[in-house]
């Protein structure tokens, strides 16, 4: 544990009245959320292992994923917010729109950009809680159909939001995937930066210097490769 950040973490700022010291001490927490930008942009890499690529393609292929990744976070940054959508789930019948983010630590992170892009838009949970986002609740399936049959029956804000927010628990096995590693928040309908603004940022390295030149700065810019190979 590094106890000088942790000591230093429990200075009171006025905001948070020292519980950031106590959460710092807890290396499974983070008290940022992370949307990564482009899913579609991975999508030859996810499926690389299993068709048996080379070696030598990955370097490519991950060339010509981050550049779509980093045209879908410049049309972010120049349009100044993220735009909720509806996923497709052979599960739920999701009918509101909502954008998706992780509470993952850097080593998740880093793991959750190889299937969503590698640029990611990061909150502060405190933050983004005031405005509405929420953690996702994983459940059973008695439960989750309990929250289901009240969303069909008796639809509401609050009913729907509730049954948006559940996933069905599945522990893992062959065909079948547990998305409860993703540690998912949802917000719903769009986010402008002029409503909050993300407090910082991730990218493969190669594309800090042009970052640096489109976003806040006062925000932080992480290299997310850099970080893997300091064996974060």
């Amino acid at each position: 544990m590094s106890v000088i950040h942790v000591i230093s973490s429990f200075e009171d700022t006025g905001k948070v009245n020292g519980v950031a010291g106590m959460q710092s001490s807890q290396r499974d927490f983070s008290p940022y959320i992370v949307h990564f930008t482009s899913y579609s942009a991975m999508s030859n890499l996810r499926d690389a292992i299993k068709n048996n690529k080379p070696v030598t393609w990955y370097k490519k292929e991950l060339f010509n994923a981050d550049n779509q990744s980093y045209s879908v976070f410049n049309s972010i940054i120049t349009n100044g917010k993220l735009k909720a959508s509806i996923p497709y789930s052979d599960e739920a019948d999701y009918s509101i729109p909502f954008i998706c983010f992780t509470e993952c630590t850097i080593p998740g992170i880093i793991s959750h950009c190889e299937r969503f892009g590698r640029f990611g838009i990061v909150y502060r949970k405190s933050e983004i809680f005031q405005k509405g986002a929420r953690p996702c609740i994983y459940l059973d399936g008695k439960h989750y159909k309990i929250i289901k049959d009240l969303y069909q029956t008796q639809s509401s804000p609050d009913n729907d939001e509730l049954y948006h927010l559940s996933c069905y628990y599945k522990p893992y096995r062959p065909g079948i995937h547990d998305f409860s590693h993703e540690r998912e928040w949802r917000f719903f309908g769009d986010l402008s930066f002029d409503e909050l603004k993300p407090a910082g940022f991730f990218a493969p390295s190669s594309f800090i210097n042009r970052i640096n030149g489109i976003i806040n700065p006062d925000s932080f810019l992480l290299p997310i490769d850099v970080l893997f190979e300091m064996g974060s």
